[in-house]
């Protein structure tokens, strides 16, 4: 009988010792997680701001156009030219706030996937 209990007490401690293991693994994995998760949040931060800033510049560039085109009705021929530049320059900034806002919500989804994906590694760990 004492022999049989030792032989428990060692699988016991064996029991022990893996879970304990799996334990610490699982927290690894959780703080990993957590490091992308805090890393995505930055980024979407920054690109959000961003997105903001372009959207600004486009508003002060779009306001900017539209007084060149009254303008143009008053002017000669070269504010013509300068009116195309500003068109050349609202369109690249448009394409930037589109490439702008794709990147931010490319972001919320990934940032969401993590939190979605730490959710569950916390509960496999609870």
């Amino acid at each position: 009988e004492a022999s049989n209990l030792e032989q428990q007490l060692r699988n016991s401690q064996k029991e022990t010792h893996r879970l304990r293991s799996t334990t610490a693994n699982k927290e690894s994995s959780q703080e990993h997680l957590q490091a992308a998760h805090d890393d995505l949040e930055q980024q979407l931060q920054n690109s959000t701001m961003q997105t903001n800033d372009l959207s600004e510049q486009l508003d002060q560039l779009q306001m900017e156009t539209e007084q060149l085109r009254i303008s143009h009705n008053e002017k000669n021929e070269s504010s013509q030219e300068l009116l195309q530049v500003a068109q050349d320059e609202a369109s690249n900034l448009e394409q930037q706030l589109r490439n702008s806002q794709k990147e931010t919500h490319r972001l919320r989804s990934t940032t969401a996937n993590k939190e979605s994906s730490q959710e569950h590694l916390q509960a496999a760990h609870d």
